[in-house]
């Protein structure tokens, strides 16, 4: 299959080039006084980005990067930075461009190839047939994940998060999710733990504004010179408390942050937890085969109200990707969305944010996406 790279690149959309990023594990894309806005995956993990210093262009297709790249490249340029920082592998163009040609259902032309060309066909079928093995690999969840010493949070005090408690989140939450101050970096700490409650990591969110400028609410943290980061695609928070919910109902909630799950909880019981964080706007097919393997029926998509209004920019972009998102699991499960369609939420609101009674509501108004 041969596919021209330029006219591939010259023929995508901004929707497009959201939904391309999103898989590549960014938050959604903001539009902001005309720029288009993302994570700086060119050099960071996902959810790890510094800021959304990461900008693309739309009339010369190219992106630039205004922090420690500060440099311009194309969108198969990013998808290889991208692919290299996240799991250390190499993508050669041709492998770069068949994954853009795929996700925006553009086929590839099969007539009129010369001997040059009936090679880099070779080399493309060879790379599909690679990548093919990469996705079975995953999907029997043969990743791997640093897991460090619990002993660490025995070292760290536990401080009631007044702002929490005023939002709905009890202390037993706090105390059973292993909540903690870190009073060296003002951060309140968040462990993240695996399926089989290993520490895989500890994100910390900063209590101080400047730094939540500049460098993000959430990061990991850093204790004694070690750094307790993960890759955040590979686990989902809460899974460890609530599989067993997850199993006996067959259906699993996902939210995009971890205190959702803990206010989850506080409302309706630790019994019924059946919530899980997948820590940013993108499910990846190691999380959603993690839910998979507990026999769910039916994922629920939570995900937080990124639009101000209904009809505008963001709105568009938001709806399709999480379409776009559900499409990718509704062959083996029904997927359902949690959609704001009546103004019941406010702009960043997760579903869970204004109350019991607000997110059964939403609950009710899910819709079913095929």
């Amino acid at each position: 299959m041969f596919y021209d790279k330029d006219k591939i690149k010259e023929q995508l959309t901004i929707e497009q080039v959201s939904e391309i990023v999103i898989a590549l594990g960014s938050a959604p894309p903001i539009m902001m006084q005309g720029r288009f806005m993302m994570e700086n995956l060119c050099h960071h993990l996902p959810g790890q980005s510094h800021e959304c210093k990461l900008y693309y262009y739309d009339n010369t297709k190219l992106f630039r990067c205004y922090t420690k790249c500060r440099e311009s490249f194309d969108i198969y340029q990013l998808i290889q930075k991208a692919n290299f920082i996240q799991y250390n592998e190499e993508w050669v163009l041709p492998k770069a461009v068949e994954w853009v040609a795929n996700r925006v259902g553009i086929v590839g032309q099969t007539e009129g190839f010369d001997g040059d060309k009936v090679d880099d066909w070779k080399m493309i079928n060879h790379y599909a047939m690679l990548q093919a093995k990469i996705d079975n690999a995953e999907n029997k969840n043969d990743t791997k994940l640093i897991v460090y010493d619990n002993m660490i949070l025995a070292k760290l005090a536990f401080v009631p998060i007044e702002r929490w408690m005023q939002e709905g989140i009890t202390i037993s939450a706090m105390v059973k999710y292993g909540i903690k101050y870190y009073p060296k970096d003002h951060k309140i700490v968040i462990p993240h733990w695996d399926i089989n409650s290993n520490l895989i990591g500890i994100r910390g969110r900063s209590l101080v504004k400047q730094e939540a400028e500049l460098f993000g609410k959430y990061t990991p943290i850093k204790i004694n010179g070690i750094m307790y980061n993960h890759p955040l695609s590979f686990a989902l928070y809460g899974l460890n408390f609530n599989k067993n919910n997850i199993r006996k109902a067959k259906k699993a909630i996902v939210f995009e942050g971890e205190k959702s799950v803990m206010l989850y909880e506080s409302l309706f019981g630790a019994e019924n937890n059946i919530a899980v964080a997948s820590c940013g706007s993108s499910i990846s097919m190691h999380q959603f085969e993690l839910l998979r393997a507990l026999g769910i029926d039916e994922l629920v998509i939570a995900y937080d109200r990124q639009f101000i209004s209904i009809g505008d920019d963001e709105f568009k972009i938001h709806i399709r990707t999480l379409k776009q998102l559900a499409k990718r699991f509704n062959n083996y499960v029904t997927v359902t969305l949690m959609h704001d369609k009546t103004g019941l939420l406010d702009y960043k609101d997760a579903p869970i944010d204004k109350g019991k009674e607000i997110f059964g509501q939403l609950f009710e108004q899910r819709i079913i996406i095929r």
